[in-house]
């Protein structure tokens, strides 16, 4: 009897259980070449390491860098066969960072670049938290300063990472002050007095006031008067080395309190000579703070106050707006000559100016 060997009909398959090879982690390969009679013998080898069954073969292995082959042997009656196959070792990341053109400033476009890093050429998968973005790149189209120091995080990991690897990262945006001031600040004549005048802001600011004249410390003490009443400036600046410097500034309207202080200019004479039928307008000016009452009375006994006007009056003779009052006497006749008196009062004080009418034929010329 004749004894006839076939030799596999199979091709040799040589693959890797998973189909990745990722460094220091154990892999198995698997090698097979079957159909052959007698069965073929199949020799498996790696590095050191090496296992023989028939027609199929598989070995357990932890992969190192230096070795980036693996071969297969295929020995039969009617024929000899090999395989070898060259392995791509992967790497997980070993570290992360993430770079950014900080500080950044307020309205500008923001990229933060996150990068996983090894020795070794690899693709990595990306992901951000909060945001959930799956990009190398963050990219925040218009930085405002409520971005400032919130974290965000990359995670960075490959087909070989066991776990994801993650860097934190603190935006840094840059912004002009925020200024903390009163509009108006109200104070008693000479009165010590320190202005609020704060700010807070991205780097941190310097804070000063200023008026026309002087420039002072935020905490200075200062004292105010009739003479040097005057709009006080909140000037704040931030200095950045990449951004400039980054200003701010605050009026502040110092007002004294006060009672009623008379102007020199835009009023009449005080006394007026007069014939009958003529008209009169008694005019005069003034500043005071807090508002005072105005008052007008003749010989005593007061006129109703829809016979005179009180108007605004803005002239530089006083630090802020004013007012004037006038009474205005048409017709004149016995019963308008007399003394008239006008009463302005506040909570501070009161002050009076006296007017005088007579008839021209009664009384000298002023």
């Amino acid at each position: 009897m004749v004894e006839v060997s076939d030799s596999p009909e199979d091709s040799m398959i040589l693959d890797v259980s998973g189909g990745k090879v990722c460094v220091d982690t154990p892999t198995k390969f698997h090698c097979s070449w079957k159909g052959g009679n007698p069965p073929a013998s199949v020799t498996l080898k790696y590095e050191k390491y090496s296992n023989t069954s028939k027609e199929e073969v598989e070995i357990n292995v932890i992969p190192s860098k230096s070795h980036q082959t693996v071969k297969c042997l295929g020995i039969h009656i009617a024929a000899n066969v090999s395989r070898e196959k060259n392995l791509t070792i992967h790497y997980p990341p070993k570290t992360i960072e993430i770079k950014a053109d900080e500080p950044f400033l307020e309205g500008d476009k923001g990229i933060l670049h996150c990068k996983a890093i090894n020795e070794y050429p690899e693709k990595y998968s990306y992901r951000w938290d909060p945001s959930n973005k799956t990009s190398q790149n963050f990219t925040f189209p218009q930085l405002n300063r409520t971005h400032n120091n919130e974290v965000y995080t990359c995670y960075a990991s490959n087909k070989c990472s066991k776990r994801e690897l993650h860097k934190r990262h603190w935006i840094n945006v840059e912004y002009p002050p925020d200024i903390t001031a009163p509009e108006n600040v109200t104070l008693f004549e000479n009165q010590a007095s320190i202005i609020d005048c704060n700010a807070k802001g991205n780097p941190t600011p310097e804070v000063w006031l200023e008026d026309e004249n002087r420039t002072f410390l935020s905490n200075s003490i200062l004292t105010f008067n009739r003479k040097n009443i005057s709009r006080v400036s909140c000037t704040v600046i931030a200095k950045s080395e990449r951004n400039g410097n980054l200003t701010a500034r605050k009026e502040i309207n110092i007002l004294l309190k006060l009672k009623a202080m008379f102007s020199s200019g835009s009023n009449g004479p005080k006394k007026r000579n007069v014939s009958n039928g003529e008209t009169v307008i008694f005019k005069q000016c003034f500043y005071s703070h807090p508002k005072s009452d105005v008052k007008w009375q003749k010989n005593e006994e007061s006129i109703d106050s829809n016979k005179y006007l009180i108007t605004d009056y803005l002239q530089d003779e006083f630090p802020f707006k004013g007012s004037c009052t006038s009474l205005k006497i048409e017709d004149i006749k016995d019963d308008a000559i007399g003394t008239y008196t006008l009463t302005v009062e506040n909570s501070i004080g009161k002050e009076t100016v006296v007017f005088t009418l007579r008839y021209k034929n009664t009384l000298s010329p002023n």
